[in-house]
């Protein structure tokens, strides 16, 4: 039917579920028209109808149950493209719903494979679809065994993973990744926090030491903090190695002694004054 894109993010994953989730909620097949009938206010008969969406490696899949008319079209080479009619979202161009569908012979897309010209009447053939181009020459064996390269088995797994049931929405798993990317972000705040601590603590325990040790003086805490912090281990190799600048244990003091007065000051000595004036004219005994 259509040719899928190969795709390596989860924007896929998203329309698919939306599409999906739209086209199971309306309990109506989609309908695949003649030259877009059904976007024009005439009578739209249908050349198939959409039946299921499948979700694979290389794309979206429909299962299409072919009219007889529109099989003898494809058969005889008088239809050989398909258009898609896909609602896309205008801020982030991503697909909602897949509106229709309708068998042209002037696709939009330049290079459009054609269909397939093998198909039966009432037949169901697996064929992809994602809104782009068709090729169904090119189809997957009929399978509804899920493969280890599956992507619907891979969001089944990763809902597993994350503790949500296996039909969630793309939004559900969307919302629970950005909660662990939090919670991982948080606790990565947390660790470097406790690291920083712990830091911080081996710091200022090197420094305490290089006090006790007299490798310091007291106004050179600051400093040695700093370094400290910016590199512990070279600190610690500094504080091993330098001498020690203040005198540790009890410091033992030689008691004063007061010397004999001299009864002579510089003053008495410039102005010629001798121990005997002093003591003659000062009316105060030496």
């Amino acid at each position: 039917m259509m040719r899928a894109s190969p795709y390596a993010s989860c924007r896929i994953y998203w329309s698919y579920n939306s599409i999906l989730n739209h086209f199971k909620a309306h309990h109506v097949d989609i309908p695949i028209d003649y030259e877009h009938q059904t976007l024009q206010d005439v009578q739209a008969p249908a050349a198939g109808w959409i039946k299921d969406l499948i979700l694979k490696q290389d794309g979206v899949y429909a299962s299409v149950e072919w009219t007889e008319k529109a099989a003898q079209y494809l058969a005889a080479k008088e239809y050989r493209y398909l258009s898609p009619v896909v609602s896309v979202r205008e801020s982030d161009r991503k697909a909602l719903l897949l509106h229709s569908a309708a068998l042209t012979n002037t696709p939009a897309i330049d290079g459009m494979t054609a269909i397939v010209n093998s198909v039966k009447a009432g037949s169901f053939s697996k064929t992809p679809v994602d809104g782009m181009e068709g090729d169904a020459d090119k189809l997957p064996p009929e399978s509804n065994e899920p493969g280890a390269d599956d992507p619907a088995e891979f969001i089944k797994g990763l809902c597993a993973m994350l503790q949500l049931p296996d039909d969630a929405p793309l939004s559900d798993i969307e919302n629970r990744l950005a909660e662990l990317l939090q919670g991982q972000a948080a606790l990565k705040l947390e660790v470097n926090s406790l690291r920083f601590e712990a830091h911080k603590y081996k710091a200022e325990e090197a420094v305490t030491m290089a006090l006790k040790t007299g490798k310091l003086m007291p106004y050179q805490k600051d400093w040695a903090f700093r370094s400290a912090m910016s590199q512990l281990e070279a600190f610690k190799d500094w504080a091993e190695t330098a001498p020690q600048v203040v005198p540790m244990g009890e410091i033992v003091y030689e008691p004063l002694t007061l010397k004999a007065r001299s009864p002579r000051s510089r003053a008495h000595e410039l102005l010629g004054l001798s121990a005997e004036d002093i003591r003659r004219y000062s009316g105060k005994p030496l």
